[in-house]
């Protein structure tokens, strides 16, 4: 049996300008970072003596095909026809935190699927190649209107500085900060769950138009703009104070990139009242109007705004974490 595991992320600054239908006229940077919770996959060989399927996978829904082909899993089959698996394998995901909440859930998803095909097929990678193989399998297999930052991240673990610019060229390295200053950012990091899973695919996709149609461009050269000034605070370890700040104005501007700003309005009261209780700043995770949120604050500061916000309905502690993708052989070859 095989078992691999991928981090869920939490992105930082520049998320948005990730799409290729944006840095392939205009280079951009995001920041993102990965985290203690992951999605797992465990795959082995389908017993031979099954007559109804040749394939059998088990996340949300239970599937039993006899072709991979025939899966409804748009990611699960496109991996595993692009990748000409042959038939025969059962495959199980387990999630630390739930689908579809903007902590790049699908991404991991993927890159940890390619990572079991792999070690399944006694094939080595990279977190580079597993990574582009990743946003290949999305965007053109499952013809999904992704960024790259998810894939990126969870392939490669860490706290991560991607430069995307024009031919799809992406460059990948550590954010340069001391451990200290790393740790302290993780620290005060509060991350909770608003609202209810949803489809960011929806949102995605009316993003990408707006910005093929043009209407969302300058907005994204201000996210731009602004990531690259978040890098430099980061990477000079100004004080975290500077960085919720910084926060605060990308928040703005994802509000106004929402196809409803309406749906943001009860989280957009509970991120101004956590700022009047002293937080520093924060902001929703993901694509669409719900999920995962974060808080900036001191850790002093934590059980006094999780009280104050009694509706939210779960908060998650979590910490950065260096590890990216990884895979494990159980019992014999």
């Amino acid at each position: 049996m095989i078992v691999s595991r991928a981090p869920f992320r939490l992105s930082l600054f520049g998320g948005g300008t990730d799409y290729p239908e944006y840095f392939n006229e205009v280079p951009t940077v995001v920041t993102a970072v990965a985290i203690n919770k992951h999605c797992y996959i465990t795959m082995r060989s389908l017993p031979p003596f099954f007559e109804t399927h040749r394939t059998r996978l088990v996340y949300s829904k239970i599937e039993a095909v006899k072709s991979h082909s025939e899966l409804y899993h748009p990611t699960a089959r496109a991996c595993l026809t692009t990748l000409n698996v042959p038939e025969g394998l059962e495959i199980h995901h387990d999630g630390d935190l739930p689908a579809r909440s903007g902590i790049g859930t699908s991404a991991a998803f993927t890159v940890s699927l390619l990572a079991a095909i792999h070690k399944y097929q006694q094939k080595t990678y990279t977190a580079e190649t597993i990574s582009q193989l990743a946003i290949a399998i999305e965007r053109d297999g499952a013809n999904e209107p992704v960024g790259v930052q998810d894939q990126i991240t969870s392939a490669y673990g860490g706290a991560l500085v991607i430069s995307c610019g024009p031919g799809k060229n992406l460059d990948v390295r550590p954010l340069k900060v001391s451990k200290e200053y790393l740790v302290a950012l993780s620290e005060s990091v509060l991350m909770g769950f608003y609202g209810s899973p949803r489809f960011g695919a929806e949102h995605a996709a009316g993003l990408v138009n707006g910005i093929k149609e043009g209407r969302y461009v300058s907005k994204l050269d201000e996210l731009r703009h602004l990531s690259l000034a978040a890098l430099e605070a980061l990477e000079s370890e100004q004080s975290l104070k500077r960085i919720g700040e910084l926060l605060r104005v990308g928040w703005e501007l994802k509000k106004s990139l929402a196809a409803n700003e309406h749906q943001l309005s009860d989280l957009d009261s509970l991120l101004e009242r956590a700022n009047s209780l002293g937080a520093f700043g924060g902001k929703l995770m993901g694509a669409g109007g719900s999920g995962f949120f974060y808080i900036l604050a001191d850790p002093g500061l934590h059980d006094k705004l999780r009280s104050e916000f009694s509706s939210v309905s779960f908060w998650s502690n979590i910490s950065f974490s260096d590890i990216g993708a990884e895979t494990w052989q159980i019992g014999e070859e």
